[in-house]
Formats: C-alpha cells, sequence, structure tokens
C-alpha cells in the first residue's frame, strides 16, 4: 500500500535518469574510509570504483535515482527523540519497490524485474551520482540538497541494461548557490562533528554514534541528550525545505514523534519486534536501541526511571550494564537518583574489564565533560 501511494505521487517525487557511466570523485563525497569520514558505503576502499556502475552491475546500460522527502522540518523535538529518518516505515525496504515501479513505467516490467537496485547498503556513492544527474546539489554538511526539501530525502538508485531517456530534476551540477556561506549546519552540529565543507568527522556524529554497536564513547554519550536513534541538528538548520509539502508516508505518527524509552526498555521481543521492527533505526538490532534508551533517560528521564534502569545492571550484554550505570550517574548529576556509592561497588565487580574501568573514571573524574544539548 505505501509503495503504491509513492508510485502514485511520482510526478511530486523528484527522480532522474539516464545513461550509466562513471562520474568524477567529488571532493565533497569521496567515501574516503579515513577516521575523520562517515563511511556511507564501506563496501570498496577504492574511490574510482565506488564511481562506477559496473562496479554494481557490470554492463549496466542505465540508471535511475530517487529522492523521497521525509519528516517535518517545522516539528519541535520533546526530551526524547527519534531521528526523522525513522518515522514511518522503513525507507530501505519502500524504496526499492519504488524504484522498481519508475522502471517498469519507463522501460517495461522485464527491465524491472532485472535491475539492480541499492538503497544506502552497496558499493556506489549514491550522492556523488545524484549531482551528476541533475538530481540535486551538494550541500556543506555532506548531504544532497533536493530543491525545495533540502537535505531531508532518501536516495536510492536502479542500474538496468536498457539506456532510458535523459531526465534530470535541477540544472546545472556543484554547489547550491543558496548553501554557500551560510554555514547554520556547521554551528548546529552539537560535537562539532562537521568540521569544514563536506568533511565529517564519523567519531564524534551523533547520528553515527547512535547507530555504532557497542559501547558509547565517554565523551558523547553526555551530548547524546535524549536522542534514541539519529540527530537531525545539520538538517534542521538548513534553512531549505520549511514550508514545502512532504508527500509520502514519512511525514511520521504521534508515536514517531513522541517515542517512548521506556516501553522499549520494558517490551519483550514480541511487543518490541511489533512496533519497532518495521522501522530504519531497527537496523542494527534491539540493544544498541536500548542502550540509547538508558542514556536518554539518564539524560532526559525522570526520577521514576531509576528503578528501570537499576534493572539492567545485570543484563548479559556488558554494554547495556554499562549504560545503566551511566544512566544512573547521569540521574545523580541531575539530583534525581541519591546514592550512586551501591552502584559503583557493583559496577567495581563486573566481570567485564571495560564496565569497571568506565566506573573508574566515573568515579575519578566526574562530572563528564561535554555541554547536555
Amino acid at each position: 500500500m505505501v509503495q503504491r501511494a509513492l508510485l502514485a505521487s511520482l510526478d511530486r517525487i523528484p527522480w532522474v535518469s539516464g545513461p550509466a557511466r562513471p562520474v568524477e570523485v567529488d571532493p565533497l563525497f569521496p567515501g574516503r574510509s579515513s577516521s575523520r569520514w562517515v563511511r556511507y558505503t564501506p563496501f570498496v576502499e577504492d574511490d574510482r570504483r565506488r564511481h562506477d556502475p559496473d562496479t554494481l552491475f557490470a554492463g549496466a546500460g542505465g540508471i535511475f535515482m530517487v529522492a523521497v522527502p521525509y519528516g517535518d522540518p517545522g516539528h519541535v523535538p520533546g526530551p526524547i527523540r527519534l531521528s526523522q529518518s525513522s518515522w514511518g516505515p522503513d525507507y530501505h525496504r519502500v524504496l526499492p519497490a519504488m524504484l522498481r515501479g519508475i522502471v517498469a513505467r519507463e522501460l517495461g516490467e522485464t527491465a524491472a524485474r532485472q535491475a539492480v537496485v541499492q538503497v544506502d547498503a552497496g558499493p556506489l556513492e549514491e550522492r556523488a551520482f545524484a549531482v551528476a544527474m541533475g538530481l540535486g546539489y551538494r550541500g556543506v554538511n555532506a548531504g544532497l540538497r533536493v530543491p525545495p526539501w533540502g537535505v531531508r530525502v532518501f536516495l536510492g538508485l536502479a542500474l538496468t541494461r536498457a539506456v532510458p531517456r535523459v531526465r534530470r530534476w535541477v540544472e546545472g551540477e556543484g554547489l547550491d548557490p543558496v548553501c554557500v556561506g551560510c554555514g547554520r549546519c556547521l554551528d548546529a552540529c552539537p560535537t562539532g562533528a562537521l568540521r569544514a565543507e563536506g568533511v565529517v568527522n564519523a567519531r564524534r556524529c551523533l547520528s553515527y554514534v547512535t547507530q555504532k554497536r557497542g559501547f558509547l564513547p565517554d565523551l558523547l554519550a553526555l551530548p547524546m541528550g535524549g536522542r534514541l536513534y539519529g540527530c537531525d541538528r545539520c538538517t534542521w538548520a538548513c534553512p531549505d525545505g520549511h514550508g514545502a509539502a512532504y508527500p509520502g508516508p514519512f511525514i511520521g505518527t504521534a508515536r514517531d514523534r513522541c517515542p517512548d524509552a521506556r516501553t522499549l526498555l520494558s517490551a519483550d521481543a514480541f511487543h518490541y519486534a511489533g512496533t519497532w521492527a518495521g522501522k530504519a533505526a531497527a537496523w542494527r538490532g534491539r540493544r544498541v536501541l536500548q542502550r540509547n534508551a538508558l542514556n536518554a533517560l539518564g539524560n532526559a528521564g525522570s526520577v521514576d526511571d531509576g528503578a528501570l534502569l537499576r534493572q539492567y545492571l545485570c543484563h548479559p550484554s556488558p554494554a547495556l550494564r554499562a549504560a545503566s550505570i551511566r544512566g544512573l550517574a547521569f540521574m545523580s548529576r541531575r539530583g534525581l537518583w541519591d546514592n550512586m556509592t551501591p552502584i559503583y561497588a557493583h559496577g567495581r565487580a563486573d566481570p567485564d574489564h571495560r564496565v569497571r574501568a568506565l566506573v573508574e573514571r566515573l568515579h575519578r573524574a566526574w562530572p563528564m565533560p561535554g555541554p547536555e544539548v
């Protein structure tokens, strides 16, 4: 039903097509594997191969790309936040069907069945192809700016044997003149992950950190605030898209806009699957979201959440045990938890050395550095 609704709105959703050709390595979208860059597509190390359609589909003749807008730029987030990229159904499931529908309309059903589709998870640098094909412009925050929605779009591409007609959404290539000199996204980044035009320090990007498995970095746990998944600060700050109509299903339900971290921690696997399995935020698994929820309640929860956090002190996952200790320490910092002595004593006896090390750092260097945002 979601795919049919999107296909019915193709005239309002930007998509482009043309011959499949290698594109130049864009200085803003190089896809480098260095720690200073977010590795959006870590399947191929060679930048030239990441900009060659044959890497994904040998002998490809044509390429289709789509940009589906999402979210609500006017939404004011509450203390517990879920990235707007995870509002509505999982776009990794919706966009492939949409792309095949576009191919079927342009080249026929056989071409649609044989098309090779990539949405995020693949070797090609989607943003570089999108700029070269006239789908949008480069943005300072390393995103693709698609008029009139700005950087709040999902990208996907499909490669075909046949060569389709050339269709563009914007004229010209490169950096959108409206974006030059603004810098609002750079100023809005809460951790300084956006260093310069197109440069993203992955280790400091909260969107990246909230999706990363394992232990949360000490210096970023407090700036994460009430985030369950993603960040959105640089996209909120972008002036593009405010006032534009957002077609499609990715505008968010009431549950998306006001997520309940307590339910995420207290629900069993069955209820978790019913609530989260169809969302983009669930791709890393339940424990990553639970770790983020423990941190979020420590940063932005109420006094009643202390008992729930304490239940995770004996969880089988050391990352969740560490998150519960840190969350209780954050609550203590806010005056919502009275006695950390038994919590630290419990942590010092933990079988995992990383949990024990965290307890010593909390005890020795409190308060934790970094602003709360």
